[in-house]
């Protein structure tokens, strides 16, 4: 069995999707990643796919880690 991410992991792996959101990224990103179950299809986009309220938040999980470093 895999270990899960630590909730460290997980938020690095935010803010490094915010970095790139802010520097690499124009309009979207579409990546296909293998795992052992199959491929997982990402999407990251500017404009929502469906309806706003509908996404989870993550930003507050951003607030926090940066609550926590100052």
């Amino acid at each position: 069995m895999e270990k899960p991410f630590s909730d460290d992991e997980f938020s690095q792996m935010l803010e490094l999707i915010q970095v790139f959101s802010e520097c690499e990224m124009d309009q979207f990103a579409m990546w296909k990643i293998p795992s052992k179950y199959g491929d997982v299809f990402i999407q990251l986009a500017r404009s929502p796919q469906i309806k706003a309220s509908e996404y989870v938040d993550m930003s507050v999980l951003l607030d926090e880690k940066s609550n926590k470093a100052e």
